[in-house]
């Protein structure tokens, strides 16, 4: 596209977890980041990464597709532009909302819309360039956000191998 440029790009720890996915989830991604900001928290990761995350109840599953390289999932955390900062975790809500003079129930339904816009961009952007996929947002694909019984915001995968 003539006079076409990137609004945002990864940086540097963004593009070692990419280098860990399959390549069609990675162009998922970096067509993804030119619309919205946000960081890859994790691509691949090991069994013991897995079974801490499930013990930990971060994950429900040791069917994992962060597993195995290369990893057909990904993690990531939005940059919220009202407050300054990328949001990869609850315990951020606290600090954010005594800095913004907010409840904890007003910063977690903004970072929520957010996790939900980039959700929406990554399945949007994977069906235009012909990869499925999933978010952990909607686990179902059926557009109700509702129905999940485990949210996993900041995660996308591949919805085939």
């Amino acid at each position: 596209m003539t006079g076409y440029r990137a609004g945002y790009t990864f940086g540097a720890a963004s593009e070692r977890e990419l280098a860990t996915v399959d390549p069609r989830l990675g162009s998922v991604a970096r067509a993804v980041i030119v619309l919205a900001d946000h960081k890859i928290l994790q691509g691949a990761r090991t069994i013991a990464q897995q079974r801490a995350n499930v013990a930990s109840g971060v994950s429900r599953t040791m069917q994992s597709k962060h597993l195995g390289r290369p990893a057909m999932a990904l993690d990531f955390a939005p940059f919220i532009a009202r407050f300054g900062v990328i949001v990869g975790s609850r315990a951020q809500f606290v600090d954010i909302a005594v800095k913004e003079g907010k409840t904890v129930g007003e910063i977690e339904a903004a970072v929520r819309e957010q996790f939900t816009f980039i959700g929406g961009l990554y399945v949007a952007t994977g069906a235009a360039l012909g990869v499925p996929i999933v978010w952990g947002g909607d686990w179902d694909s059926d557009g109700d956000v509702l129905d999940n019984r485990f949210d996993d915001l900041g995660h996308v995968e591949c919805a085939t191998t």
